[in-house]
């Protein structure tokens, strides 16, 4: 468990990790919450405005039995996480080519004479990337940053798959086409996590204006 207090010092914003602490038994709300208080309690910690936390129920219940009178707020940047990713799990399609898409990247992370073979392919361009990303559920925003990679490095990869019997098969244009436009949709969400993240500016204020725009472009993408 980690956990940093944000305050303001003479006028600016301070985001300081007071703690880091192992837990080794189950991560109950008794539990977790007699530790985090342990861990406030260290340092005299008090006058606690608010928690923020991600949404899962343990921790919600921890910090609204622990913290009576401070308010517990879900993390922004986790909420958006969860609304893309459950989303993504609903479209059966799409979906399934996502698998198709982190079958290729384990292929290549597994394979590597096809790995070596990727960093050729891309020549001298030294600006381009000569790796894959994989989608991993704990990492924010891990789906847009595969396809974005996968989709920069399509004819690299095309071509390096063309040369393996046992490689995945490549992904055809209709659904090269289908990944590019969910890559545009996935796109806001993640300019509005990195935004929301910052500990140097104040982010609450940030957060009705973001959602408000990332309905405006989810209308626009449903009305094209």
């Amino acid at each position: 468990m980690e956990v940093t207090s944000h305050s303001i010092y003479n006028g600016i914003l301070e985001s300081t990790i007071i703690g880091v602490q192992d837990l080794h038994e189950s991560h109950d709300a008794k539990y977790l919450g007699k530790t985090l208080e342990d861990m406030c309690n260290k340092w005299s910690i008090s006058n606690i405005v608010a928690v923020i936390s991600d949404n899962a129920a343990n921790i919600t219940k921890t910090i609204k039995d622990t913290f009576t009178t401070s308010g517990q707020l879900p993390c922004m940047a986790h909420t958006l996480n969860l609304v893309v990713s459950e989303s993504l799990e609903k479209i059966g399609d799409l979906k399934l080519l996502l698998d198709n898409v982190k079958d290729i990247v384990t292929y290549f992370k597994r394979c590597v004479n096809a790995a070596d073979d990727l960093k050729k392919e891309t020549g001298d361009d030294f600006l381009k990337p000569t790796r894959l990303v994989q989608s991993v559920v704990t990492r924010w925003n891990s789906t847009f940053c595969m396809l974005r990679r996968f989709l920069l490095l399509k004819t690299e990869v095309a071509s390096v798959l063309s040369k393996y019997s046992k490689a995945p098969t490549m992904l055809d244009g209709g659904n090269i086409e289908i990944l590019e436009k969910t890559c545009k949709i996935l796109e806001p969400f993640e300019v509005v996590t990195r935004e929301i993240c910052g500990e140097k500016y104040e982010t609450c204020g940030k957060i009705i204006p973001n959602v408000y725009n990332l309905l405006h472009n989810n209308r626009f993408f449903q009305a094209d």
